[in-house]
């Protein structure tokens, strides 16, 4: 009988301990992830957001027209600071900082290889922005686009 009990408890401890090594291995690989997420959408928003502006760029200086393919957007400087119609949105950041957010500036080449980018044929319509997948802080996307459809409509109002 103590040989049972003993060999019962034995038994308890090491499932105890298993069990607790799980737990605590789960939580390191969880926290691991969740950083390497979260590391993926900053870089995806940086990007996100480098495009739009650039975009923006394009638009102002070319009256109202937006990039219809990437080399036109390639083309194209990024300034710091563009002069918006009055008729735009107070939404529409006018500053590279305003739209970057703290973010770093991505350059352009990497920049449009990691996000997808719809071009209109038609240069008064505005580009569509997406992520391809790729994980994006809550609301980037529509902000940004929101931001090419603001200016779209203040440039042909």
């Amino acid at each position: 009988m103590a040989g049972q009990d003993r060999s019962g408890r034995i038994f308890v401890i090491c499932f105890i301990i298993v069990l607790v090594a799980s737990l605590v291995g789960t939580g390191i690989f969880g926290a691991f992830v969740v950083s390497d997420v979260r590391e993926q959408a900053r870089s995806t928003d940086s990007a996100l957001r480098s495009v739009a502006w650039t975009m923006l760029v394009h638009a102002t200086e070319d009256e109202g027209r937006f990039p219809t393919s990437q080399e036109q957007l390639l083309q194209t400087r990024p300034s710091e600071q563009i002069t918006l119609p009055e008729s735009a949105g107070s939404d529409i950041p006018s500053s590279m900082e305003q739209a970057l957010q703290g973010l770093p500036w991505m350059p352009l080449d990497e920049a449009t290889e990691s996000i997808n980018i719809t071009y209109a044929t038609d240069p008064t319509l505005a580009p569509v922005l997406g992520t391809d997948g790729r994980p994006s802080g809550l609301g980037t996307i529509e902000l940004v686009n929101s931001w090419l459809l603001q200016l779209r409509e203040a440039s042909s109002g």
